[in-house]
């Protein structure tokens, strides 16, 4: 996912899209939804939820992958 988290303004709409397509898969890998839930948790800096599984956002990210980052430098 970090070839994800350079593209920060298509970031929240790309992990979105990818969550509306699991709906439709019959099995989701846990680990791949707690990662995408993760990422988009980090970069809006707010509790995200689907379905049952809610993740709270990682308050160190080493890489600057946050919106507050692409705010100070926009790509």
């Amino acid at each position: 996912m970090a070839w994800l988290q350079k593209n920060g303004l298509r970031l929240p709409m790309t992990l979105e899209l990818a969550l509306k397509l699991a709906d439709g898969l019959p099995r989701v890998n846990p680990s791949w939804l707690e990662g995408v839930l993760q990422t988009l948790a980090t970069y809006k800096g707010e509790k995200v939820c689907h379905g049952a599984p809610c993740v709270a956002p990682k308050e160190n990210v080493p890489n600057g992958a946050t919106r507050q980052a692409e705010k100070k430098n926009p790509a």
